[in-house]
């Protein structure tokens, strides 16, 4: 006969119990995500939540070029591709209308993680190669639609973009939705890969230092918070809270997708 042993219930329950604890004991990284867009003055929020984080790094939704272009605002580029430097005319116009300046919440990130002596990282992708790709991968309806919205975006006034930015934080789903349905190929290059993009520079430098602060575009944060939450542990600020405590009544895909969709996708 053979006879079988079994363990007893209490060394399986410390056993399990100990597993539970390496377990709890393994960090995840952190990483905040903060919601922004160029147009609004929320700089005093976006400098209050870095010195409150105390980060290792903090991130920012920009390249080099164009970090170097908010930096020095002076020095013209004049090599910017055509629709790129269209709207970037449209969101200056249309940030003074919001009694800002364009960037200045980038501005406010950087010289907030100076005083904390946080390393600044930029996270995004080359925005003439972006612009460029864009170009290539339109189709010809799609390229007129997007050329006509710009252009009407010049007579888009304050109000427009605020009834825009409430459907937006009322159903951002929809919102992005009827987005991708009149213009897939922007949606696909300008936010879907920017966030995979992103996320994956996130997730590279927070292996090293953490926290990490990450200032991006509104419009990316609830696709990034999607691709790093099986990561690390993910806190959100978004956009629509940092107005309403800042008191005020996009980075550029943000601003954009309000002019696409006040032209309603029609020609």
């Amino acid at each position: 006969m053979i006879e079988q042993s079994y363990p007893l219930g209490g060394e399986t329950t410390a056993r399990e119990s100990n597993d539970t604890q390496k377990m709890r004991t393994i960090k995840r990284p952190r990483i905040v995500l903060i919601g922004v867009a160029h147009v609004f003055d929320i700089r005093d929020r976006v400098r209050q939540i870095i010195l409150k984080e105390s980060p290792k790094v903090v991130a920012l939704e920009l390249d080099p070029s164009r970090f170097e272009g908010l930096m020095n605002r002076d020095e013209q580029r004049n090599d910017a591709p055509f629709l790129y430097q269209l709207l970037a005319r449209f969101q200056k116009e249309l940030a003074e209308e919001f009694g800002t300046e364009v960037g200045g919440e980038m501005i406010a990130a950087v010289n907030a993680a100076k005083e904390v002596g946080a390393k600044l990282e930029l996270i995004d992708m080359d925005a003439a190669g972006l612009f460029d790709i864009l170009r290539r991968s339109m189709s010809l309806r799609e390229k007129v639609m997007l050329l006509v919205s710009v252009f009407l975006s010049f007579f888009t006034r304050r109000s427009t973009v605020e009834k825009e930015m409430k459907r937006y934080t009322e159903n951002e789903a929809e919102f992005f939705g009827e987005i991708q349905r009149s213009y897939p190929t922007v949606m696909r290059i300008l936010i879907e890969d920017r966030n995979r993009y992103m996320a994956q520079r996130l997730r590279e430098i927070s292996a090293h230092s953490d926290p990490v602060v990450a200032v991006v575009g509104d419009g990316h944060i609830s696709g990034m918070k999607n691709l790093l939450a099986d990561y690390c542990e993910v806190e959100v600020w978004r956009l629509e809270d940092l107005r309403r405590e800042s008191g005020d009544s996009g980075n550029r895909e943000l601003t954009l997708s309000f002019t696409l969709h006040s032209s309603n996708g029609k020609v």
